[in-house]
């Protein structure tokens, strides 16, 4: 069942009365509803798996393929006036009788405002856990997205949904330990290396003074004592293992990313007031004068 011609914009709910037509008998399945867009995704993935709630319409997608059918808008209307115009047109073209459509039931059921019971929220849950989505289900949820870009508002109200969220540290120890021993191949690199070549993301954008002290205070209130010392051990340890390839690996690195750059007397003077702040706190306690 291809993407219908959306007489409206997609990204802004839509209600009203639609109709799935069989363009090979000119049987229909008929329904209302309060976002157009949503219930045809939702029909399209209940008829791909196979456990659509109209027993009619499932076998006769499986009968005649979803290139029979076609989804098309009878008439848009307000929210509050979905059900009564549904039912007018249940009356009308009966598709719940055998030889007339689809539809089960002679009546439409519209939930609006209807929240499930714990109860039914429970068992909801129950029926979706394991099940997984075929490799052609994915396929075709990929193709249909190729192309798409989400607009500013979509995505600002994204952004807004995700900075909300916060893991448990229930959550956060199951991620830590799926994540934990997982080493990236070197196709996966490569594949990597080559989707960032040319990226110039942040080339000539600097981070504004007020985001440069949420960093800082983050880092200062993540960065304790204690794990300054552990990450001293581990570092001390791995030095001292160090059969020569850490320091190699390092010195080229360095060599790589400073290759052909000159710098200039302010970060000269920079680097060197830092250096010099650093061996001093090395240093702390002892007689010795920090190197001019």
């Amino acid at each position: 069942m291809e993407t219908p011609d959306w007489p409206f914009d997609t990204h802004r709910p839509c209600s009203g009365v639609y109709q799935i037509r069989n363009t090979t008998n000119g049987k229909v399945y008929l329904g209302g509803t309060v976002h157009l867009r949503r219930r045809f995704r939702k029909h399209c993935r209940d008829l791909q798996r196979g456990d659509h709630h109209s027993i009619r319409l499932q076998r006769a997608w499986w009968k005649y393929g979803g290139d029979a059918f076609v989804f098309e808008i009878l008439v848009l209307v307000p929210r509050k006036d979905v059900q009564k115009t549904e039912q007018l047109w249940l009356d009308r073209v009966k598709p719940y009788l055998r030889d007339g459509g689809y539809n089960i039931c002679s009546e439409g059921r519209i939930r609006l405002g209807v929240s499930p019971s714990p109860e039914t929220r429970a068992k909801m849950s129950a029926a979706q856990k394991g099940r997984r989505n075929t490799p052609e289900q994915i396929e075709r949820m990929r193709q249909s997205m190729i192309g798409k870009r989400h607009t500013e508002e979509t995505k600002r109200k994204i952004g807004a949904a995700a900075r909300l969220r916060k893991h448990t540290p229930e959550a956060k120890a199951k991620i830590g330990a799926a994540k934990r021993g997982i080493k990236v191949s070197p196709e996966t690199r490569a594949k990597i290396s080559a989707a960032n070549k040319g990226k110039q993301t942040w080339l000539g954008r600097k981070h504004s003074e007020a985001s440069k002290q949420k960093m800082s205070q983050i880092q200062k209130r993540n960065v304790t004592e204690e794990r300054r010392e552990r990450s001293r051990q581990q570092l001390k340890q791995r030095w001292a293992e160090d059969d020569g390839t850490l320091r190699d690996r390092i010195a080229t690195a360095v060599s790589l990313r400073h290759k052909g750059k000159v710098v200039s007397e302010e970060t000269k003077k920079k680097m060197s007031a830092s250096m010099r702040a650093a061996w001093a706190r090395r240093k702390k306690g002892s007689s010795e004068v920090p190197p001019e």
